[in-house]
């Protein structure tokens, strides 16, 4: 129920009391149409009677939350339990001991109001927007472990195949606990390709302590997108004869690495051809329902995209799906276009929060080839002390939680800048380009040539010779039918898209390109996105994609399926083709 006032509190909502509940399905956004009205944001409360199972003496029950944007506090019996404030991933709340074999009330508060500024380029969804979930707190219990298929290549393919456990494990119990892991890999007929059993001593106590466990796997396929190959790996948390906890997960095996200013995958060189996505379909705004995330999957492959992207941590479900389907993922922390609130400490230390447990909610997965820390901060970030901070301990927490990919930052990119020392440390750097679209800086920085395209290109791998570099935005406004050479229609986009492409693939030292996006998704009312204002439509809808909001083929749509071939292996300097011109 909608709570305009904030009044929920005074009128015992955290309680369930109260008229005006009305049925919902979860996942939920609470104002499913992309209206001004709708875009500030209100308060809302969600109810629901939960019935607990029993559990042992030290264990209980928490509810895992995939995603609740924006804030969020979490009531049990009118107590408030937890809150949360990161939009963008999961996070879970431990019922009291007390609520084990009885029907409790969870009320769940979200203030979806929007702050100022709002710190997103996207629509203000408010609600429940991911499924929520019942789980086991076992006496030892590991949260949010990392169970994933390593791999180190030595040439081409020429690679090891390991799973790597690594988990911090609690003891819930006031009493000292013996403690083995029991690891096992299975394929898809159930066979066992390898298995272990190790004793990680013991957790005293009220304690927590960090285990990890090496299990060779030499049996097993290497992930890729041309053979997306999966195997389901069990970890039983085990004290004594009993099995306190059991986490089971879909993992791939692979190396991505940056050698050379190129990036790697399995020890061969990428060749990145794909398209970034919103998850935003029309009625339903960000929560999306099992066929919606096949949809977005369906237009990837379609558009014949071998990668994708997003501004922060995708669906949980959208994940293990791309795993499925072969689509890599450029992924990232929502911390966008903040430079200058970096400098405030409570801030940055936010913002280094939301990209620790970025990193924790996808590196499990073998389709993630990079964790990115941010987006478009400042072309001279090292005047900004705080940004410096944020990015140098930033790139070390995305290392340090996931060692299997490299870390990124994806730069907004005006010509004629200097070196920034902070975005060299980098291994690899996205490059969000709009020459000919927006117009840049004044002057030396400008980007309303696209002539200015690749000799930017050239003197950025001067600038940052060993990073590994891929276009991760470009793309125009495609609004209505018109000219090919005026801003804003369809045919403009089009012939953009392949003037963008004839660059890119002409430029050897890239590792490939991401056009933003793969289908228009909604945005702020007042959007032109660099459509003269006289030709745009100011609806709230972001009208760069390949396909409309509804799902409709533009024009561009044809150019992107002549360029995003599907083909994953660089060969060296793609060939000089011109199309569209």
């Amino acid at each position: 129920m909608q709570d305009a006032a904030d009044a929920g509190l005074g009128a015992s909502r955290q309680t369930g009391a109260g008229d005006g509940w009305v049925p919902v399905t979860v996942p939920d956004v609470t104002q499913p149409e992309a209206s001004p009205a709708s875009y500030a944001g209100s308060v809302w409360w969600y109810k629901r009677r939960v019935t607990v199972p029993a559990a042992t003496p030290g264990a209980t029950w928490a509810l895992r939350f995939e995603g609740v944007r924006r804030v969020s506090t979490v009531y049990v019996d009118g107590q408030e339990q937890a809150q949360n404030d990161d939009p963008y991933s999961p996070f879970e709340v431990e019922l009291p001991e007390s609520s084990a074999g009885r029907t409790v009330t969870v009320a769940l508060r979200v203030d979806g109001r929007r702050p100022k500024p709002l710190s997103e380029g996207w629509w203000n969804w408010t609600g429940i927007v991911r499924p929520v979930a019942l789980v086991p707190r076992a006496r030892l219990n590991a949260v949010d472990p990392m169970v994933q298929g390593a791999t180190s290549c030595t040439a081409a393919e020429q690679c090891d195949r390991t799973l790597r456990v690594r988990t911090n494990v609690r003891n819930r119990t006031g009493a000292y606990l013996p403690l083995r892991l029991r690891v096992s890999v299975t394929d898809g007929k159930g066979t066992v390709l390898a298995s272990t059993t190790q004793d990680q001593g013991g957790v005293d106590g009220g304690a927590t302590r960090n285990v990890s466990l090496e299990l060779p796997v030499p049996k097993a396929r290497l992930w890729s997108p041309s053979d997306p190959a999966l195997y389901t790996a069990t970890v039983d948390v085990v004290s004594g004869v009993a099995t306190e906890q059991r986490v089971v997960r879909r993992v791939g095996f692979r190396s991505v690495t940056a050698v050379g200013s190129k990036l790697q995958l399995n020890g061969r060189e990428l060749r990145l051809r794909g398209s970034s996505v919103q998850e935003d379909l029309p009625g339903r705004g960000a929560a999306l329902r099992d066929v919606d995330v096949q949809r977005i999957v369906q237009d990837l492959q379609d558009a014949g995209a071998n990668v994708t992207r997003a501004h922060y941590t995708l669906d949980e479900r959208l994940l293990s799906a791309l795993d499925r389907a072969g689509i890599m993922v450029w992924s990232q922390a929502p911390v966008y276009q903040s430079t200058s609130r970096l400098n405030d400490a409570a801030y940055r230390d936010r913002a280094l929060r939301t990209n620790q447990r970025a990193v924790v909610a996808s590196r499990n997965h073998p389709s993630v080839i990079v964790h990115s820390v941010g987006n478009e901060l400042s072309a001279q970030v090292d005047k900004f002390p705080g940004a410096v901070d944020y990015l140098a301990r930033a790139r070390a927490d995305a290392q340090t939680l996931d060692p299997s990919v490299p870390a990124a930052i994806d730069l907004v990119n005006y010509p004629n800048y200097p070196i920034q020392s902070a975005y060299g440390q980098f291994p690899v750097l996205g490059l969000n380009v709009y020459f000919g679209w927006y117009t840049g800086k004044s002057g030396k920085h400008s980007t309303s040539r696209p002539s200015s395209f690749a000799p930017h290109l050239r003197r950025l791998r001067r600038m940052y010779p060993t990073a590994a570099m891929a276009i991760t935005e470009m793309g125009a406004e495609g609004v209505r039918n018109g000219s090919r050479t005026k801003k804003g229609t369809l045919q403009f986009q089009a012939r953009y898209f392949n003037q963008m492409m004839n660059v890119i693939d002409a430029d050897p030292a890239l590792s490939g390109a991401l056009y933003w996006t793969a289908r228009e998704f909604a945005i702020k009312p007042s959007w032109t996105g660099g459509t003269p204002s006289s030709f745009a439509k100011r609806d709230g809808i972001h009208r760069k994609g390949l396909l409309t909001y509804d799902g409709r083929p533009k024009p561009v749509w044809t150019s992107a399926k002549n360029r995003l071939d599907g083909s994953v292996w660089g060969v060296g300097a793609a060939p000089r083709t011109a199309y569209g011109r």
